[in-house]
């Protein structure tokens, strides 16, 4: 389970100007894999294309993990 404080930085890293710093970020959400995880990274758009294809495999990976598709 994830920290009020987890969430808060790593919804903070998903801005941040570095790529590295938003796949960290990406990484927590997937390692906690919750409802919570999936609703922050449902609102998350990325231009850089390795960084947005990873998020989508992310986001379909909590999916499954939590039965919803």
């Amino acid at each position: 389970t994830s920290m009020p404080t987890g969430v808060t930085m790593a919804v903070g890293a998903l801005s941040h100007r570095e790529a590295i710093v938003k796949e960290a970020a990406i990484r927590a959400f997937e390692r906690w894999a919750n409802a919570e995880s999936l609703r922050v990274l449902e609102n998350v758009s990325l231009e850089i294309k390795w960084l947005s294809d990873y998020l989508e495999c992310v986001k379909s990976d909590i999916r499954e993990q939590l039965c919803l598709s």
